[in-house]
């Protein structure tokens, strides 16, 4: 008798692989740049790479995976928080 895998739902799927949902503590734990990390994201050459780069170490920070995403898939609050 063989075995059967069980397939994730799409609620876990996302929870597993889609670009990270922050709430206001997990912004300050995950968007929170370092000294060196800043120096990283400034090194960049225009405000959108600059932005690019900070979510891409908040994203690694919460999941250890990189993501290819649109602009309209980023949430206004860790665009706001990184404002800040």
């Amino acid at each position: 008798m063989g075995v059967r895998l069980a397939i994730l739902s799409e609620e876990e799927k996302f929870a597993l692989y889609g670009i990270p949902d922050f709430d206001e503590l997990q912004q300050h734990e995950y968007l929170a740049l370092t000294k060196d990390e800043q120096k990283l994201v400034f090194s960049r050459s225009n405000l959108s790479s600059q932005f690019y780069c900070a979510l891409q170490i908040g994203y690694f920070k919460a999941k250890q995976m990189f993501f290819h995403f649109d602009w309209n898939e980023i949430s206004q609050e860790d665009i706001d928080f990184l404002m800040k």
